[in-house]
């Protein structure tokens, strides 16, 4: 009960400390020493009352801390003034539940709420603050090796501490389809892609006070060429020309090595992209190219090849055939051939194995037989037949 005593007007005022029920008395008294009293409930209470907590995750440098606004009534206060203690403020006229800020630096600092409003020109206030101390976070950072397709990438975490040692690293390769070797959770971890292409890798890094950070970056995987070649027919003794025809991964090929595998003490090596090597032994042979480009990614392709025979050209020459001066049989002595190409020097040529050819005029001709076997091998012999007629020839018969 409380009883309170006015001036002679008998009105008075009262300051309440505390919100609350209070039971009022007022007794009037007249000059005659007559009374009466009257006694109510009023129920005073705070005009405006600023309140909020900080929950969640551990409040962390560099990342949103979020307070949550509990000041009442929200209907009537007409502004929130926040101070976060770190020299920045945010002030706004509408009600929101809820409001993040980022720290910076890690120390603690005392976070300060101020609601008011005004009522007939007079503005009421509350404030309400916390101590918030913010832990300091790490720097995610990684490096990993150019890796080309069928390569095992290197992952080397390169994360700052600052000042509070790394407990734990989680990986994500950015490679759903590997299953459970995407993720990892070694510092330095490897992992080798099924394709090329780029894949965003993320890591994950976490300190002793459980503040982390977290990078995600693309990462190359390069695409590998592809060897491949031809060759001409490969003969006994004549030149086989290689031929390059690797289809380029990501970038041009610059190296190539060939062993053509028939001569194990050496001078069976090219590095030319076009090579000529000329075997001399018959038989079956492992060819051997890799190939590298600039990426440094490389391919092998192996081949086996056959070497085959080569034909034997080889003719002599029987002059005045048939008594005429001039005319000549040529005999086929060639060893290994089915196929004979005659060119007699004078414009003519003749695909007989024994042809007879005339010449009308004194000269020199270049005589040549080329042979071709059935494996296209071919081989070529050439005479100087030189003719003078000497006056009036006689024969013998």
């Amino acid at each position: 009960l409380v009883v309170i005593t006015g001036d002679v007007s008998g009105d008075t005022s009262h300051e309440y400390a505390l919100a609350g029920d209070y039971t009022v008395k007022l007794t009037v008294t007249n000059s005659y020493g007559c009374s009466q009293t009257y006694t109510d409930v009023v129920h005073p209470s705070s005009c405006l009352a600023a309140a909020f907590i900080q929950q969640g995750p551990l409040s962390c440098a560099g990342g949103a801390v979020t307070f949550y606004d509990q000041s009442a009534p929200e209907t009537l206060i007409s502004s929130w003034h926040w101070y976060w203690g770190d020299g920045t403020d945010t002030i706004y006229n509408n009600y929101s539940s809820a409001i993040q800020h980022n720290y910076a630096a890690s120390e603690t600092f005392t976070v300060t709420l101020v609601v008011s409003t005004t009522i007939n020109t007079i503005v009421f206030t509350d404030t309400a603050s916390l101590k918030l101390t913010v832990g300091i976070s790490p720097t995610a950072a990684f490096t990993c090796n150019a890796a080309c397709l069928n390569e095992t990438t290197v992952f080397t975490d390169q994360s700052a501490t600052n000042g509070e040692l790394i407990v734990s690293w989680t990986w994500d390769f950015g490679e759903p389809a590997s299953g459970v070797s995407n993720t990892s959770g070694m510092k330095d971890p490897s992992h080798k892609y099924g394709a090329a292409g780029i894949y965003n890798v993320r890591l994950v890094v976490m300190n002793k006070m459980g503040c982390a950070d977290t990078l995600t970056k693309p990462v190359l995987v390069h695409s590998n060429p592809t060897a491949r070649f031809t060759n001409s027919v490969v003969c006994e003794g004549n030149p086989t020309y290689f031929r390059d025809l690797t289809i380029p991964g990501d970038t041009t090929t610059h190296y190539w090595l060939w062993n053509f595998g028939d001569k194990p003490s050496g001078g069976n090596i090219s590095l030319q992209q076009d090579p000529v090597h000329t075997y001399s032994d018959q038989g079956s042979f492992v060819v051997s190219l890799l190939v590298r480009d600039l990426n440094g990614c490389h391919d092998t392709v192996d081949s086996t090849i056959t070497v085959n025979p080569t034909p034997l050209s080889a003719f002599h020459i029987t002059e005045n055939y048939d008594g005429m001066p001039g005319r000549i049989l040529l005999n086929n002595k060639s060893q290994g051939a089915t196929y004979f190409y005659w060119d007699f020097g004078n414009g003519r040529t003749s695909e007989e194995e024994n042809p007879v050819v005339t010449y009308s005029e004194d000269g020199t001709y270049l005589i040549s037989l080329i042979t071709q076997n059935q494996f296209d091998c071919m081989d070529t012999t050439s005479y100087l037949y030189e003719l003078v007629f000497k006056g009036l020839f006689v024969p013998n018969a």
